[in-house]
């Protein structure tokens, strides 16, 4: 007769780690990162879903669904608002994950980018730095949705580059003794790719290019890779040295998020789809009830009706991270919108482009 698995919770400095034990020992495990996460500008917890793992002679006994229910269960108790992972086809949709992160990629030729010029001196990333550098990314990424917060008090560097390597550098761009840009850049032979960009100015992009580009040079590759949100300016700026972007709207893998707290999140967003429903010039006010399978929760937009709209909370989720647009999204079967509410949905709900940044991803 076999072991009746078991399952165990490990909190450790910067997550959980759940674990399902046979016979005592480990058979299938996950960690949950506790990340915090921006939606219009807003901080929401994240439970970021990594190193998954069952062992080869434990496969195919139900123990990695029996590890990711408790994930979900575990982040239901301790009340996150979303999770999001990086994985593998066809598994985790069966936990409420839906794909809501498109991959991007972006490249420029060298022979090119070697026209950008370095207008401003050049060093390595110290300790020293880590502040101004969460400091400069915080700026940046104020309204991007799904990138995470950084405590410039107590972030301790990058980890990984764009291809979740750990053989990673970073420099940082001086204007005098001030930093204004930087970007962390993978040590690979054979590639380069600068895994994040960032600066504070657009007076730092052509010597952040220029920098990456000498690097990539000197390892005699063709092309230098370019990690950054698709709608970045500097990849607007990049453009003119040949700049390509590669975007991938994966089916059910890569980048992939759920809502855990569907109530606080829309309740949370209320002021934000306010804010954006009087910009968009919209005369609509009133209540939209929403309806999945998490529950209902009704968020009031002004004095007005009561309008139901029912659909899955995999598609929430996308309409909250904006990877997904309104209109080609009505089509699903499981969907009920009426007509009338498409154009309040397209202002409370804009199609753009989430992001986590490399050094986060989990």
């Amino acid at each position: 007769m076999s072991a009746t698995p078991a399952l165990r919770r490990t909190p450790f400095e910067s997550g959980t780690r759940i674990e399902v034990l046979v016979e005592d020992k480990v058979a299938s495990s996950v960690l949950v990162y506790d990340r915090l996460v921006r939606i219009g500008g807003k901080l929401f917890t994240c439970g970021g879903i990594g190193d998954v793992s069952t062992r080869r002679e434990h496969r195919q006994h139900g123990y990695a669904r029996m590890m990711m229910q408790d994930a979900v269960a575990y982040m239901q108790e301790k009340q996150f608002h979303f999770s999001a992972l990086f994985g593998i086809p066809n598994f985790y949709p069966k936990f409420g994950y839906v794909v809501a992160l498109p991959g991007i990629e972006s490249s420029v030729p060298l022979r090119d980018a070697e026209f950008a010029q370095a207008r401003y001196s050049v060093r390595e990333l110290e300790p020293a730095d880590h502040p101004r550098v969460a400091e400069i990314y915080e700026q940046m990424t104020a309204e991007r949705t799904f990138s995470c917060a950084r405590d410039p008090k107590t972030w301790s560097g990058f980890r990984i580059g764009g291809n979740w390597s750990d053989r990673i550098g970073a420099f940082v761009v001086l204007d005098g003794d001030k930093i204004i840009g930087y970007a962390s850049y993978e040590l690979n032979p054979g590639h380069h790719a600068l895994g994040e960009i960032g600066y504070s100015t657009p007076n730092a992009w052509s010597t952040i290019l220029a920098e990456g580009t000498r690097q990539a040079l000197e390892k005699r590759v063709e092309f230098l890779v370019l990690h950054a949100p698709a709608d970045d300016p500097f990849l607007h700026y990049a453009r003119r040295y040949g700049c390509s972007t590669s975007l991938n709207y994966a089916r059910n893998s890569g980048g992939m998020a759920r809502l855990i707290d569907q109530s606080t999140v829309l309740k949370a967003l209320r002021p934000v789809f306010k804010r954006r429903l009087e910009s968009s010039g919209s005369a609509w006010r009133g209540t939209l009830l929403f309806k999945t399978d998490l529950g209902a929760t009704s968020v009031k937009l002004g004095e007005g009706t009561t309008t139901t709209l029912e659909l899955p909370q995999t598609l929430l989720t996308q309409w909250l991270l904006g990877y997904r647009e309104i209109a080609e999204s009505l089509f699903e079967s499981d969907v009920i919108v009426p007509d009338e509410l498409i154009e309040v949905l397209q202002a409370i709900f804009p199609f753009g482009y989430p992001y986590i940044y490399a050094t986060d991803r989990f």
